[in-house]
């Protein structure tokens, strides 16, 4: 941000509140791409959703420890359906905000309706992935590289 305002860069890479403030403060600045919603990451990407947050794990462990591992995706799904659930408000009261307050509801609106209702990741957002990575392999087996919550 500080490199962006004092014109040491040209372009940056921003997420969430970061975008907003920035925004904020230098509302003539140029969106080359924004994935933030649907609609902004088909323009990018051509798919409507990107699994960004996820829990990973090496098999063994996940083999060793099925309960805990299911554990901990059942939060995920329960913290992703209490975000999508409850006012921007109410979800920012919950969490440490160092930032700009309006900045921060600002992102937490745009944010709540991209949150997963059911944590399942389709085979186009995994195939997309690939793609967006520069991995787009037949050695790749996209469906075999995640595991969709019973």
């Amino acid at each position: 941000m500080a490199a962006l305002e004092r014109r040491q860069v040209d372009a940056a890479v921003l997420f969430g509140s970061a975008i907003t403030a920035f925004l904020a403060h230098t509302p003539d600045a140029a969106i080359l791409a924004d994935t933030r919603t649907p609609e902004g990451l088909r323009a990018a990407f051509q798919v409507t959703d990107y699994p960004a947050s996820c829990l990973l794990a090496r098999r063994e462990w996940l083999e060793a420890n099925p309960q805990v591992a299911k554990n901990m995706a059942h939060a995920v799904l329960r913290a992703s359906a209490w975000i999508r659930e409850h006012s921007a408000e109410e979800v920012f009261a919950r969490i440490p905000s160092p930032g700009d307050p309006a900045a921060e509801l600002a992102a937490i609106r745009l944010a709540q309706p991209m949150y997963s209702a059911d944590g399942r990741i389709n085979k186009e957002s995994a195939e997309g992935v690939l793609a967006i990575l520069g991995l787009k392999s037949p050695k790749i087996d996209v469906l075999g590289t995640f595991v969709n919550p019973d």
